[in-house]
């Protein structure tokens, strides 16, 4: 079998960690792969590989659709010696490139089979990737949705969450799969060293890129409420994108300010790595608001360690055999410490939001919110802004008393859970899994019929109607 997988771009991280498992997990099937991205490699993991710069990220493009697909088959014929028998493709309805579509449409006509992996979607929460999404469908001649349904066309999601999605907005079980990434520990673990050679407290790790969707206040929280001199909370990397950096570093001056004990960007330290900070690290937390396929509950038990933190319950539904109930859902903030223009703030906010994907904002929108995040007292300190979440850490560092008011419970796992949590991750979300589904999917793809000769779409608008809804806003992730 011969697989030509098609990424943006293959920068170490994310999706291109996806992609070196798939490639590790596929060479026991004896399947020949090459993988195609818009900016080179720079990793050993791949064996077979090429640069196609036209597949980079471009809101704007010189060239067409039908160029892109020209040169994707010239490239796989180079590497093949013929066109592919799959194209497993990365994330295409992301709106990254406003000719990917079209290059798509261009590889449907061909005849060509296409295995479309959604890590992510221009729908959830993205609306200047699905503004250019949009654009991008003015550039096909016959393609009217990102998601066309045809007997050559099979959809990989990495959650069940995603999975429902689609297929409530149309998408048939029968050309639908769940299939969740390898998870596998990662690093040299020898010639460890202490990175905090310095001091004996004790660490606690949020190895994490410090956006906003990663709720780096309430890492800050955490720390306020831990009330432990011996504690030390950190995270590991700053934002890559300079949008982000004055947001991160403002935690990092108000932690500084208020003598919090949490550091920010160790992992940027000289003389350190990774896998150091993961060592030295008591347990690992999590406070991230929004989760694609969710990591970050599994990785820690691979290294045994603990996890504490915030529980995404629409994510870890699928983790049914990790043990995840000690982790928090929720932290109740008494809805009186919050400032008089709060709901003022909320209702521009979401109508913004709502605005932003051409659509207006819904008569119950405001309530349905509320009922999400807030009981008859309270409402989760996730569901603040940067603003009101320093105005409570401010609040609190200032009146510790104060503390007694927030119900949280910060209980850390024991050894049995914690290796009964790494064995049950080791067995279910191992690479040579992985590869099973993964191939399943491959044979299922290419034995599909055109029986039904089905040349539907599924309406964007569908799609985008499953993430938008009053009760997942939240202002960290708009």
């Amino acid at each position: 079998m011969k697989v030509a997988i098609v990424h943006y771009h293959l920068k170490p991280g994310g999706v291109t960690r996806v992609i070196e498992n798939a490639v590790a997990a596929l060479q026991q099937k004896s399947v020949d792969t090459v993988v195609f991205g818009g900016v080179p490699y720079q990793g050993n993991a791949l064996p077979k590989h090429d640069n196609i710069p036209e597949l980079d990220y471009a809101t704007e493009a010189d060239f067409t659709g039908n160029q892109l697909a020209k040169k994707l088959i010239k490239k796989a014929k180079e590497h093949f010696g013929d066109s592919p028998d799959i194209w497993h493709i990365h994330n295409h309805s992301l709106g990254k490139n406003v000719a990917f579509l079209s290059a798509m449409e261009k590889l449907l006509e061909k005849g060509q089979k296409l295995l479309l992996q959604m890590h992510d979607f221009a729908e959830d929460g993205r609306p200047r990737n699905y503004a250019i999404l949009k654009k991008s469908l003015t550039k096909t001649d016959q393609l009217k949705s990102p998601y066309p349904l045809r007997a050559s066309v099979r959809y990989a999601v990495i959650n069940s969450r995603d999975a429902h999605y689609l297929k409530e907005a149309g998408i048939p079980q029968k050309y639908l799969a769940t299939l969740p990434n390898a998870v596998l520990p990662f690093g040299n673990t020898d010639k460890a060293q202490d990175p905090l050679p310095e001091t004996s407290k004790r660490l606690l790790l949020y190895p994490t890129r410090g956006i906003r969707r990663k709720n780096m206040g309430e890492m800050l929280l955490l720390a306020t409420l831990w009330d432990d001199k011996n504690t030390l909370i950190a995270s590991t990397l700053p934002p890559n994108n300079p949008q982000w950096l004055p947001i991160h570093n403002q935690w990092e001056k108000l932690a500084k300010e208020l003598k919090i004990p949490a550091v920010f960007g160790v992992g940027l330290h000289k003389g350190t790595r990774f896998e150091d900070w993961i060592l030295r690290s008591e347990c690992l937390i999590t406070t991230s608001i929004q989760e694609g396929f969710g990591l970050a509950y599994l990785e820690p038990w691979l290294f045994d360690k603990p996890l504490v933190g915030r529980n995404l319950s629409e994510i870890t539904e699928d983790f049914t055999e990790i043990k995840l109930n000690h982790l928090y859902t929720r932290i109740p903030i008494p809805l009186q410490w919050l400032p008089y223009n709060f709901e003022k703030k909320l209702r521009a906010s979401l109508k913004a939001y709502y605005n932003s994907y051409d659509k207006s904002l819904p008569e119950n929108a405001i309530s349905d919110f509320h009922k999400s995040v807030c009981d008859t007292e309270t409402i989760d300190f996730g569901a603040l802004d940067e603003e009101e979440q320093a105005h409570v850490i401010i609040k609190l560092t200032k009146s510790p008393n104060l503390k007694e008011k927030i119900n949280l419970d910060l209980s850390v796992p024991d050894f049995q859970t914690i290796a009964l949590n790494r064995a049950k991750v080791e067995q279910n979300y191992s690479l040579k899994n992985y590869g099973d589904l993964l191939y399943g999917e491959y044979e299922a793809l290419l034995n599909q019929k055109e029986t039904d000769q089905i040349t539907n779409e599924v309406a964007p608008q569908k799609v985008l109607e499953q993430f938008l809804n009053p009760e997942h806003f939240r202002f960290l992730r708009s």
